[in-house]
């Protein structure tokens, strides 16, 4: 274009001027222009700047021009074609593209971006140069590949993906290379059964981050992940089973559910933590045979199993569930009590709408109320007696209002602060029940990273009571970023887990756990592990 020619002696509002007047008229006639002036900037700054920015916008527009930039002699002017095919995935750059990543093996930068554009392209003709440079020094390489060749659902690749994910077994590794990451999601992109079946394999990873992703992707794979993961309910361990009932929990489909039911029949699930984990996962993933399951629940005498078990039914609260409910609490006064504090404990508002019917029940839920610590618990049953509005319900209304003023009498800021995080709606419950009984104020999150949102926002709390295995961030991560964060690297952090093996607790210690409790436990037991951390 010969107006560039000229670009050089005009004045730095000419130039802007002409720059914007080619990028509006999309004028590609100006890209070897352009491409001149790339090669040899004209010094300012500004100008040259817009200059990129008028030809990369130019390149989206002119496909062949493109690709034939990607032998330009001018490296600024290769990664700006490098960018564009990548971006507008313009399918004739395949071949020149395959050319640069052959040529520039040895170039690790070069490589990268290359390859980085031809993964766009999701052609299966670049299979092999994906699989060639998937054990590449380079993590950032490797780990692009691995995400490609899941992409492009290449089985045959399938056991080097494995080999990556074993590797990283190895428990001195306390950190998940991306690699690692990314070749677990290659895996579950590859899908079908035998990829599949060896993620379930991998459910009790070694490393907490890769035993995450691992957790995630049968998750996101759905109902076709079921009949596979339910395969641990007899044949694993106790933790592997734990992760099972858990996985399927959040999977959310009734035949993972039915999976649960059918494995407690064959093999009676005795061990407090399982059965904990079966009436969570019940309560995420709702049948029929689940809830008779939960139904018969209501007869656990251990406050924190019926705890999971209310949690269950209330996230599936109807008619039959309410019916069944109220006879077992006229069945068996004495355990009548014991259902409405942990009806309290639950903030199990639906429930407690639907009992309102029986004026002697409703009764026993708020007088268990009157007792709760938890504001925002004595809240939520004011708000559903106030909306009934019949006398009784008034009159409970009021009562439990002035005993939510008492018990929000004690200034906040002079009680001890502990950031409770578990993805457990039960636990969380508990965590807002125990805590404020303990005359300490409780703060909850469901994952590490809400958590870590909160922490980076307020002042340092007193304590984190922290589950091991949560999704999206998991409470060793946690533990990491809290001990690298000047604000809050000397608050003591409580690890609740199930976790059974050393290895685990091994690798929390060096991440800077403070101390452990056992799940399942007492508020008893949280007491006196938070008095010895606190003191």
């Amino acid at each position: 274009m010969d107006a560039l020619t000229d670009l050089r002696g005009m004045e730095f509002f000419e130039q802007i001027t002409l720059l914007r007047d080619i990028e509006a008229r999309a004028d590609v006639s100006a890209i070897p222009g352009l491409c001149e002036l790339i090669a040899a900037p004209l010094g300012d700054q500004s100008v040259d700047l817009a200059v990129i920015n008028v030809l990369q916008a130019l390149f989206a527009h002119d496909e062949p021009q493109t690709v034939a930039g990607l032998a330009s002699p001018s490296p600024a002017v290769r990664r700006l074609c490098l960018r564009t095919v990548g971006r507008f995935e313009f399918a004739s750059a395949l071949s020149a593209l395959m050319d640069m990543a052959a040529a520039r093996a040895r170039e690790p930068e070069d490589l990268q971006e290359t390859l980085s554009a031809l993964s766009r392209l999701r052609r299966s003709e670049s299979l092999p140069l994906f699989r060639k440079h998937l054990d590449h020094p380079d993590p950032l390489i490797s780990a692009l590949c691995a995400e490609t060749l899941g992409a492009l659902a290449d089985a045959e690749s399938l056991p080097r993906l494995a080999a990556l994910i074993d590797a990283s077994e190895i428990i001195s590794g306390d950190d998940c290379p991306v690699t690692v990451f990314k070749a677990v999601g290659a895996v579950a992109g590859i899908g079908g059964e035998t990829a599949l079946s060896y993620l379930v394999t991998k459910i009790h990873h070694k490393n907490p981050t890769a035993r995450r992703a691992i957790h995630e992707a049968l998750i996101h794979a759905g109902p076709a992940a079921v009949p596979l993961v339910a395969r641990l309910l007899s044949e694993g361990d106790l933790d592997e089973k734990i992760l099972s009932a858990n996985i399927l929990g959040f999977i959310g489909h009734k035949s993972g559910a039915e999976a649960l039911v059918t494995a407690q029949d064959l093999d009676d699930f005795s061990h407090p933590n399982l059965r904990f984990a079966v009436y969570e996962a019940l309560g995420r993933a709702p049948s029929l045979k689940g809830l008779v399951f939960l139904i018969d629940g209501l007869a656990e005498t251990d406050p924190m199993l019926l705890l999971a078990v209310i949690t269950a039914l209330e996230a599936n609260a109807n008619p039959g569930v309410v019916k069944k409910l109220v006879e077992a609490m006229q069945a068996d006064p004495a355990k009548a009590g014991l259902m409405a504090r942990t009806m309290a404990d639950a903030a199990a508002v639906r429930l407690f709408t639907a009992l309102l019917c029986e004026p002697a029940l409703a009764g026993l839920v708020v007088a268990e109320a009157e007792t709760s610590c938890d504001p925002e618990t004595m809240a939520a049953f004011v708000q559903v007696l106030e909306g009934a509005g019949t006398p009784q319900a008034t009159a409970l209304a009021r009562k439990l209002r002035a005993a939510s003023a008492g018990a929000t009498a004690p200034d906040d800021a002079g009680r001890r602060r502990v950031l409770a995080v578990d993805d457990s709606k039960a636990m969380l419950a508990f965590y807002r029940s125990a805590l404020p009984g303990l005359g300490l104020a409780a703060t909850t999150a469901d994952n590490g990273q809400a958590a870590w949102d909160i922490l980076e926002t307020s002042d340092p709390f007193d304590c984190i009571v922290a589950d091991m295995n949560m999704p999206v961030m998991d409470g060793i991560e946690l533990t990491r970023l809290v001990r690298g964060d000047m604000a809050h690297a000397a608050t003591p952090i409580l690890m609740a887990t199930t976790e059974s093996t050393g290895e685990q607790v091994e690798l929390a210690l060096r991440a800077g756990v403070t101390g452990f409790l056992k799940k399942p436990f007492t508020a008893e037991a949280l007491a006196a592990e938070l008095s010895r951390l606190l003191s």
